[in-house]
């Protein structure tokens, strides 16, 4: 969370801020979800840099859970489920997701979600 908090804001991550504080139904190049899931994390934590970055870094540890969960249940044991969700948090694309609140960040949880679930 400190590191994520030093990087400072991306260009992509300021307008999806900006979004968050003009919600709206749609926008010219994606749709609305990122903007509603900053705003549910400024509601309550402010309109901060922490909250911002709350938002990316819970969506992170909550899919290293599920993909745990999704694990265990496939009978996989503590010796491949240690090496699964070491090999999962550093893949570079879903690493950033865990810094960057993207719209990968509630994308990469709401799969994991998914395929947990199925």
């Amino acid at each position: 969370m400190f590191y994520s908090i030093g990087l400072g804001i991306v260009p992509d991550e300021a307008y999806y801020w900006e979004w968050s504080r003009n919600l709206d139904l749609s926008y010219y190049d994606q749709g609305p979800g990122t903007g509603y899931f900053i705003r549910l994390f400024t509601l309550f934590l402010g309109d901060t840099l922490f909250a911002l970055k709350f938002g990316a870094n819970l969506s992170s540890l909550l899919t290293a859970f599920l993909i745990y969960l999704t694990g265990r249940r496939i009978g996989l044991d503590g010796y491949q489920l240690f090496w699964l969700i070491l090999l999962i948090n550093i893949a570079p694309g879903l690493m950033g997701g865990s810094f960057l609140i993207m719209h990968d960040s509630p994308l990469v949880l709401c799969w994991s979600a998914g395929i947990y679930v199925s």
